[in-house]
């Protein structure tokens, strides 16, 4: 078998049977789907059972007890792990792969062995309103990606994500590491691990926006990020105190508003004057465009300091 999908599932019966078609209807068929059922209080269990019994490319599995996205997510992943295949592909149950989704991905990894994650961008629409949403513009090679790494925000976007698993597999990375953005600190801990990344500019996912996703509660997501994007600026900047590394994350953070109390600012404003001639990439960064950006958060923080 060359794929296996994961796809963790919290009470999505309103959009459950509409994912797992987009899934069963792919153009590319070689592949089962790891269907995570997290105790679900709705009816997303029976659902599952009933595509199972007529699939048998789907495999379902039914937690007792509630346990959290990052939890079901780690239990799929340990399966893939137990499992001979080539790639793992994300997915989310709220969303809807193109029917050529699958295909274009292997057939991109097939030919480019250098890449370990592959994510592509994605069509965004308000529920129940898919005529009125909008395309992801994200980077597509991996020195961009990673600069967007260093923001927290617009990286590899996780329902779209597939990745080599013999690679991945090596790098013992366990997703469920904070309550949220774990998608985003696995991806953190694979650059750190020295994968490299690319996306497809072709929306293949439609991206469902709707007020239960957990993508909405954004200080959580905020807190989350911070720490995993603190151990990504560490390791492109190891020179740098604790303090500095945590200034200059909380400027850099894409996810909400900053705020910043005296001794960051002083400590991010220092932080940016140590680094701000270190050229040499570290993880395979464009080390141009991360000071350029770093450069103008920086410089704003100035503005603002001395306006008050």
């Amino acid at each position: 078998m060359r794929l296996a999908v994961i796809l963790p599932i919290y009470n999505a019966q309103q959009y459950l049977a509409t994912c797992l078609d987009s899934l069963l209807s792919q153009t590319f068929e070689d592949f089962c789907i790891l269907a995570v059922n997290d105790a679900s209080s709705d009816n997303s269990g029976q659902i599952l059972e009933d595509y199972a019994k007529k699939d048998q490319r789907l495999r379902a599995y039914h937690f007792d007890n509630n346990q959290g996205e990052p939890i079901a997510t780690q239990f799929a992943i340990q399966l893939t792990n137990m499992m001979k295949v080539d790639y793992v592909a994300r997915m989310d149950a709220d969303d809807v792969c193109l029917p050529h989704r699958f295909e274009k991905q292997i057939e991109y990894l097939d030919k480019h062995t250098n890449i370990d994650v592959l994510g592509s961008n994605m069509y965004c629409f308000t529920d129940g309103q898919t005529d009125e949403g909008y395309h992801t513009d994200i980077p597509l090679v991996d020195e961009d990606i990673k600069v967007n790494l260093s923001r927290a925000v617009a990286n590899i976007l996780n329902p779209t994500a597939m990745y080599r698993q013999s690679r991945i597999k090596s790098l013992n990375i366990h997703y469920n590491q904070q309550p949220t953005a774990c998608d985003y600190g696995f991806w953190v801990n694979c650059a750190i691990g020295g994968a490299t990344f690319a996306n497809l500019s072709e929306s293949l996912v439609l991206y469902r926006l709707h007020p239960q996703q957990t993508s909405n509660k954004v200080a959580w997501i905020k807190q989350s990020s911070l720490l995993f994007l603190e151990k990504y600026m560490t390791a492109l900047f190891p020179n740098l105190s604790k303090d500095e590394i945590h200034g200059l994350s909380i400027i850099n953070n894409g996810n909400g508003e900053i705020h910043l109390n005296k001794n960051q600012v002083e400590y991010a404003i220092l932080a940016y004057e140590k680094i701000k001639d270190t050229n040499q990439s570290v993880l395979g960064e464009n080390r141009v465009l991360l000071l350029e950006r770093l450069s103008q958060k920086i410089q704003t923080l100035k503005e603002v300091v001395n306006q008050h």
